[in-house]
């Protein structure tokens, strides 16, 4: 079978190995002038199964309506495109319940927990050497409101299997010292 991957990034390229270890003849097209300089370079190729909760959150229909309109918003909507997204609009913040969200929280993690394993043994199986981190994934709060959010999340993803870890400010600046100034 001859298959046409489009997109060197993470996926791309994943999708592209594995397709032909399966015996396809595989091609990959990329538009920029080098691999990974979409997508995959602008998360850096994190694979975080912390952040495996879904963008619609119980409530996030009063966040939108907050964040109507302005650039600098987690979650950028802007009003003139409403009208064409009215469809999915609806159809994002009918599926934000807490069992929606707890639902897809879990086949989110299961799913980023698979891409965390098979990148491992991506890493042994060919030897792969490049500057990746293991050490997990530090989130770090301004506010005690933030902070608790993320718990209660956590705590759910704890439940799951996820290793979570609340550390002190001195340990996270122990973890990152370049949080030593906004200790």
């Amino acid at each position: 079978m001859r298959v046409l991957v489009i997109g060197s990034g993470l996926l791309g390229v994943s999708s592209a190995y594995f397709l032909a270890r399966q015996g396809c003849e595989v091609t990959v097209l990329e538009r920029a002038g080098a691999a990974a300089l979409g997508t995959s370079y602008a998360n850096a190729g994190m694979l975080t199964p912390s952040m495996a909760d879904p963008w619609n959150s119980p409530g996030i229909f009063w966040h939108l309506l907050k964040w109507l309109g302005r650039e600098d918003a987690p979650f950028l909507l802007r009003p003139a495109a409403l009208p064409s997204m009215l469809g999915w609009s609806l159809s994002f913040v009918k599926h934000s319940s807490p069992a929606r969200q707890r639902a897809s929280m879990e086949h989110n993690l299961r799913l980023a927990s698979y891409s965390l394993a098979t990148l491992r043994e991506l890493r042994s199986a060919l030897a792969l050497s490049y500057d990746q981190r293991t050490n997990g994934t530090l989130k770090v709060f301004r506010d005690r409101k933030a902070f608790d959010a993320a718990a209660a999340r956590n705590a759910i993803l704890a439940g799951m299997g996820l290793d979570v870890r609340v550390v002190s400010t001195a340990q996270a600046v122990a973890l990152e010292p370049a949080l030593a100034s906004v200790r």
